[in-house]
Protein backbone atom coordinates (compact mmCIF):
# COMPACT_ATOMS: atom_id res chain seq x y z
CA UNK A 1 0.00 0.00 0.00
CA UNK A 2 1.46 3.80 -0.77
CA UNK A 3 3.33 5.59 1.18
CA UNK A 4 3.91 3.22 5.27
CA UNK A 5 1.02 0.78 5.79
CA UNK A 6 0.82 -2.28 7.20
CA UNK A 7 -0.67 -5.38 6.13
CA UNK A 8 -0.14 -8.95 3.55
CA UNK A 9 -0.56 -13.02 3.43
CA UNK A 10 0.33 -14.89 1.13
CA UNK A 11 0.29 -18.94 1.10
CA UNK A 12 3.68 -20.38 1.72
CA UNK A 13 2.31 -23.13 -0.15
CA UNK A 14 3.29 -21.05 -3.44
CA UNK A 15 7.07 -21.20 -2.83
CA UNK A 16 7.23 -24.58 -1.94
CA UNK A 17 5.18 -26.16 -4.65
CA UNK A 18 6.92 -25.68 -8.40
CA UNK A 19 6.04 -21.93 -9.66
CA UNK A 20 4.01 -21.57 -12.72
CA UNK A 21 5.89 -19.99 -15.75
CA UNK A 22 3.00 -17.42 -16.06
CA UNK A 23 0.48 -15.98 -14.02
CA UNK A 24 -2.96 -17.84 -13.22
CA UNK A 25 -4.59 -15.12 -15.06
CA UNK A 26 -3.56 -16.16 -18.95
CA UNK A 27 -2.28 -12.72 -20.90
CA UNK A 28 -3.03 -12.16 -23.75
CA UNK A 29 -0.58 -12.75 -26.89
CA UNK A 30 0.45 -9.31 -26.94
CA UNK A 31 1.94 -9.98 -23.55
CA UNK A 32 3.88 -12.67 -24.07
CA UNK A 33 7.00 -11.14 -25.08
CA UNK A 34 7.18 -8.80 -21.96
CA UNK A 35 6.40 -12.49 -19.95
CA UNK A 36 9.17 -13.58 -21.79
CA UNK A 37 11.75 -11.20 -20.55
CA UNK A 38 10.56 -11.60 -17.33
CA UNK A 39 11.08 -15.22 -16.94
CA UNK A 40 14.79 -14.32 -18.30
CA UNK A 41 15.24 -12.02 -15.54
CA UNK A 42 13.99 -14.71 -12.99
CA UNK A 43 16.12 -17.30 -14.54
CA UNK A 44 18.94 -15.22 -14.29
CA UNK A 45 18.23 -14.31 -10.70
CA UNK A 46 18.34 -17.46 -10.01
CA UNK A 47 21.77 -18.15 -11.26
CA UNK A 48 23.09 -14.74 -10.60
CA UNK A 49 21.58 -12.94 -8.01
CA UNK A 50 18.78 -9.96 -8.86
CA UNK A 51 21.41 -7.26 -9.44
CA UNK A 52 23.31 -9.09 -12.30
CA UNK A 53 19.84 -10.12 -13.81
CA UNK A 54 18.75 -6.92 -14.06
CA UNK A 55 21.18 -4.81 -15.26
CA UNK A 56 21.19 -5.63 -18.90
CA UNK A 57 17.48 -5.19 -19.08
CA UNK A 58 17.19 -1.85 -17.80
CA UNK A 59 16.54 1.21 -19.95
CA UNK A 60 18.99 4.27 -19.80
CA UNK A 61 16.23 6.08 -17.89
CA UNK A 62 15.34 3.66 -15.74
CA UNK A 63 13.83 4.02 -12.38
CA UNK A 64 14.40 2.00 -9.10
CA UNK A 65 13.26 1.36 -5.70
CA UNK A 66 15.02 -0.44 -3.51
CA UNK A 67 14.53 -0.67 0.34
CA UNK A 68 15.88 1.61 2.56
CA UNK A 69 17.08 4.12 -0.45
CA UNK A 70 15.37 7.06 -1.81
CA UNK A 71 13.80 6.76 -5.77
CA UNK A 72 17.11 6.33 -7.67
CA UNK A 73 16.74 7.50 -11.41
CA UNK A 74 19.19 6.90 -14.73
CA UNK A 75 20.52 3.01 -15.45
CA UNK A 76 24.10 4.59 -14.62
CA UNK A 77 22.61 5.39 -10.99
CA UNK A 78 20.48 2.66 -10.63
CA UNK A 79 23.94 -0.08 -11.43
CA UNK A 80 25.67 1.90 -8.95
CA UNK A 81 23.25 1.69 -6.10
CA UNK A 82 22.55 -2.33 -6.84
CA UNK A 83 26.45 -3.42 -6.99
CA UNK A 84 26.74 -1.02 -3.83
CA UNK A 85 23.96 -3.46 -1.73
CA UNK A 86 26.55 -5.86 0.48
CA UNK A 87 24.30 -9.13 1.04
CA UNK A 88 25.60 -12.78 2.26
CA UNK A 89 27.15 -14.62 -0.76
CA UNK A 90 24.54 -17.42 -1.33
CA UNK A 91 21.17 -15.07 -0.77
CA UNK A 92 18.80 -16.62 -2.61
CA UNK A 93 16.01 -14.24 -4.93
CA UNK A 94 13.00 -15.75 -6.36
CA UNK A 95 10.01 -13.85 -7.87
CA UNK A 96 6.69 -15.16 -8.74
CA UNK A 97 4.18 -12.99 -10.87
CA UNK A 98 0.71 -12.36 -9.51
CA UNK A 99 -0.93 -9.78 -11.69
CA UNK A 100 -0.15 -8.80 -15.77
CA UNK A 101 -2.27 -5.93 -17.57
CA UNK A 102 -0.72 -3.82 -20.60
CA UNK A 103 -1.65 -1.05 -22.48
CA UNK A 104 -4.19 -1.31 -24.84
CA UNK A 105 -1.43 -0.76 -28.13
CA UNK A 106 0.94 -3.43 -26.68
CA UNK A 107 3.66 -0.50 -25.77
CA UNK A 108 3.83 -1.61 -22.07
CA UNK A 109 3.16 -4.46 -19.56
CA UNK A 110 2.81 -3.63 -16.06
CA UNK A 111 3.57 -6.67 -13.50
CA UNK A 112 3.41 -6.98 -9.98
CA UNK A 113 3.77 -10.45 -8.05
CA UNK A 114 5.76 -11.70 -4.95
CA UNK A 115 9.69 -11.54 -3.85
CA UNK A 116 11.10 -13.89 -1.55
CA UNK A 117 14.43 -13.50 -0.65
CA UNK A 118 15.93 -16.86 1.36
CA UNK A 119 19.15 -16.16 3.80
CA UNK A 120 21.95 -18.72 2.71
CA UNK A 121 22.21 -22.50 4.08
CA UNK A 122 18.77 -21.71 6.06
CA UNK A 123 15.22 -22.52 5.67
CA UNK A 124 14.31 -18.86 6.86
CA UNK A 125 13.36 -16.12 4.48
CA UNK A 126 11.37 -13.13 4.02
CA UNK A 127 8.54 -11.83 1.91
CA UNK A 128 7.55 -9.12 0.11
CA UNK A 129 6.43 -8.01 -3.42
CA UNK A 130 7.79 -6.51 -6.45
CA UNK A 131 6.44 -4.13 -9.10
CA UNK A 132 8.00 -3.46 -12.89
CA UNK A 133 6.84 -1.61 -15.69
CA UNK A 134 7.96 -3.03 -18.89
CA UNK A 135 8.39 -0.52 -22.09
CA UNK A 136 8.46 -2.05 -25.88
CA UNK A 137 11.50 -0.82 -28.09
CA UNK A 138 11.69 -1.84 -31.70
CA UNK A 139 14.41 -4.72 -31.13
CA UNK A 140 12.26 -6.12 -27.31
CA UNK A 141 11.14 -5.13 -24.09
CA UNK A 142 13.22 -3.20 -21.63
CA UNK A 143 12.63 -2.33 -17.98
CA UNK A 144 11.28 1.11 -17.01
CA UNK A 145 10.98 0.76 -13.43
CA UNK A 146 11.35 -2.05 -10.61
CA UNK A 147 10.34 -2.16 -7.32
CA UNK A 148 11.17 -4.08 -4.48
CA UNK A 149 9.12 -3.54 -1.87
CA UNK A 150 7.54 -4.38 1.30
CA UNK A 151 10.51 -6.64 3.00
CA UNK A 152 10.01 -5.74 6.15
CA UNK A 153 12.75 -8.53 7.36
CA UNK A 154 15.38 -7.59 3.83
CA UNK A 155 18.03 -5.36 5.24
CA UNK A 156 18.02 -1.28 4.02
CA UNK A 157 19.80 -0.62 1.35
CA UNK A 158 23.16 1.65 1.69
CA UNK A 159 23.46 4.65 -0.81
CA UNK A 160 26.75 5.28 -2.01
CA UNK A 161 28.18 9.10 -1.56
CA UNK A 162 28.23 9.37 -5.17
CA UNK A 163 24.70 8.93 -5.85
CA UNK A 164 23.21 11.45 -3.67
CA UNK A 165 19.33 12.30 -3.49
CA UNK A 166 18.17 14.18 -6.48
CA UNK A 167 16.16 17.38 -6.22
CA UNK A 168 12.75 17.94 -6.56
CA UNK A 169 13.37 20.32 -9.53
CA UNK A 170 11.35 18.00 -12.07
CA UNK A 171 9.91 14.88 -12.58
CA UNK A 172 12.16 12.77 -14.93
CA UNK A 173 10.33 11.08 -17.66
CA UNK A 174 10.94 7.51 -18.77
CA UNK A 175 10.03 5.94 -22.27
CA UNK A 176 8.31 7.34 -24.89
CA UNK A 177 4.81 8.18 -23.70
CA UNK A 178 3.45 11.10 -22.22
CA UNK A 179 3.12 10.13 -18.57
CA UNK A 180 1.50 14.11 -17.60
CA UNK A 181 -2.20 12.42 -17.14
CA UNK A 182 -0.87 9.91 -14.53
CA UNK A 183 1.48 12.80 -12.89
CA UNK A 184 -1.49 14.59 -12.41
CA UNK A 185 -3.73 11.65 -11.26
CA UNK A 186 -0.75 11.28 -8.47
CA UNK A 187 -1.15 14.72 -7.47
CA UNK A 188 -4.82 14.76 -7.66
CA UNK A 189 -4.86 11.75 -5.26
CA UNK A 190 -1.83 13.30 -3.04
CA UNK A 191 -4.35 16.48 -2.22
CA UNK A 192 -7.25 14.70 -1.69
CA UNK A 193 -5.55 12.81 1.05
CA UNK A 194 -4.26 15.77 2.58
CA UNK A 195 -7.03 17.29 2.45
CA UNK A 196 -9.66 14.47 3.75
CA UNK A 197 -7.99 11.55 4.95
CA UNK A 198 -6.04 8.18 3.19
CA UNK A 199 -8.33 5.63 3.29
CA UNK A 200 -11.06 7.95 1.32
CA UNK A 201 -8.59 8.85 -0.90
CA UNK A 202 -7.43 5.54 -1.48
CA UNK A 203 -10.57 4.31 -2.03
CA UNK A 204 -11.70 7.28 -4.37
CA UNK A 205 -8.64 6.84 -6.59
CA UNK A 206 -7.95 2.64 -6.45
CA UNK A 207 -9.54 0.90 -9.57
CA UNK A 208 -12.24 -1.67 -8.92
CA UNK A 209 -9.10 -4.89 -9.13
CA UNK A 210 -6.67 -2.89 -7.69
CA UNK A 211 -4.25 -3.90 -4.59
CA UNK A 212 -1.63 -2.45 -2.70
CA UNK A 213 1.08 -3.87 -0.91
CA UNK A 214 1.39 -3.62 2.93
CA UNK A 215 4.13 -4.81 5.57
CA UNK A 216 3.91 -8.22 6.73
CA UNK A 217 2.90 -9.65 3.58
CA UNK A 218 -1.04 -9.19 2.82
CA UNK A 219 -2.24 -8.42 0.00
CA UNK A 220 -5.42 -6.13 0.13
CA UNK A 221 -7.48 -5.95 -3.14
CA UNK A 222 -10.22 -3.71 -4.02
CA UNK A 223 -11.22 0.02 -2.76
CA UNK A 224 -13.48 -1.17 0.42
CA UNK A 225 -10.61 -3.47 1.46
CA UNK A 226 -8.08 -0.86 0.71
CA UNK A 227 -9.63 2.21 2.70
CA UNK A 228 -10.63 -0.79 5.50
CA UNK A 229 -6.49 -1.27 5.87
CA UNK A 230 -5.82 2.34 6.76
CA UNK A 231 -8.42 3.14 9.40
CA UNK A 232 -5.46 2.77 11.76
CA UNK A 233 -4.60 5.59 10.25
CA UNK A 234 -7.08 8.71 10.21
CA UNK A 235 -5.14 10.74 12.91
CA UNK A 236 -2.34 11.31 10.24
CA UNK A 237 -1.33 13.66 7.79
CA UNK A 238 -0.39 12.47 3.94
CA UNK A 239 1.58 13.91 1.42
CA UNK A 240 3.80 12.34 -1.18
CA UNK A 241 4.92 13.77 -5.12
CA UNK A 242 6.35 11.56 -7.99
CA UNK A 243 9.76 11.97 -9.11
CA UNK A 244 9.77 9.78 -11.99
CA UNK A 245 6.85 8.38 -14.29
CA UNK A 246 6.23 6.85 -17.44
CA UNK A 247 3.41 6.01 -20.10
CA UNK A 248 2.58 3.77 -22.34
CA UNK A 249 2.57 5.52 -25.94
CA UNK A 250 -1.70 5.06 -26.49
CA UNK A 251 -1.51 6.44 -22.76
CA UNK A 252 -4.02 4.00 -21.54
CA UNK A 253 -1.55 2.66 -18.48
CA UNK A 254 1.63 4.43 -17.42
CA UNK A 255 3.23 4.78 -13.54
CA UNK A 256 4.06 7.10 -11.17
CA UNK A 257 7.59 6.89 -8.41
CA UNK A 258 7.84 9.05 -5.90
CA UNK A 259 8.68 9.61 -2.36
CA UNK A 260 5.71 10.29 0.08
CA UNK A 261 5.98 11.74 3.70
CA UNK A 262 3.12 10.34 6.92
CA UNK A 263 2.64 12.71 9.81
CA UNK A 264 1.43 11.23 12.70
CA UNK A 265 -0.07 13.42 15.58
CA UNK A 266 1.71 12.76 19.02
CA UNK A 267 -0.45 11.30 21.79
CA UNK A 268 -0.77 12.03 25.62
CA UNK A 269 2.36 14.89 24.84
CA UNK A 270 4.61 12.78 22.85
CA UNK A 271 6.19 14.90 19.69
CA UNK A 272 4.44 14.10 15.86
CA UNK A 273 6.02 11.13 14.30
CA UNK A 274 7.53 11.59 10.85
CA UNK A 275 7.31 8.56 8.75
CA UNK A 276 9.24 8.98 5.13
CA UNK A 277 8.35 6.30 2.21
CA UNK A 278 9.04 5.58 -1.30
CA UNK A 279 5.83 4.72 -3.47
CA UNK A 280 5.73 2.97 -7.21
CA UNK A 281 1.74 3.13 -8.32
CA UNK A 282 1.20 1.58 -11.75
CA UNK A 283 -2.05 2.99 -13.40
CA UNK A 284 -4.88 2.18 -15.50
CA UNK A 285 -7.17 4.30 -17.82
CA UNK A 286 -10.75 3.25 -16.98
CA UNK A 287 -13.68 2.45 -19.79
CA UNK A 288 -15.34 5.93 -18.44
CA UNK A 289 -11.81 7.85 -19.38
CA UNK A 290 -10.68 8.28 -15.35
CA UNK A 291 -7.41 7.25 -13.99
CA UNK A 292 -7.27 4.75 -11.41
CA UNK A 293 -4.10 3.19 -9.79
CA UNK A 294 -4.27 -0.60 -10.45
CA UNK A 295 -1.44 -2.06 -7.80
CA UNK A 296 0.50 0.63 -5.30
CA UNK A 297 3.62 -0.24 -3.18
CA UNK A 298 6.54 0.76 -1.31
CA UNK A 299 9.06 1.23 1.32
CA UNK A 300 10.09 2.61 4.60
CA UNK A 301 12.67 5.10 4.77
CA UNK A 302 15.45 5.01 7.75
Amino acid sequence: MKRCRAGIQLLVGALIAPWPSITAQRPRPPERPALIAHEIIRAGVLERGLAAALEPMLRDDATLLWPGLPVVTGKARVTEALAAQQYPAGLRFQLQPLGVDRAADSSMVLIYGVAYVGMPDSSRGDLGRYIMAWHRRPNGWSLGVFGLVEMPGFPPGVLPDSLSPRGPESILTVGDGDPRPFVMADLAFADSAGRSSAADAFRHWAAPDAVTFATGGVLVRGPEAIADALRGMDGSHWSWRPVAAGAARDGSVGWTAGEAMITVDGVAGQPDRVLRSTYLSLWKRQEDGTIRFIADGGNVLP
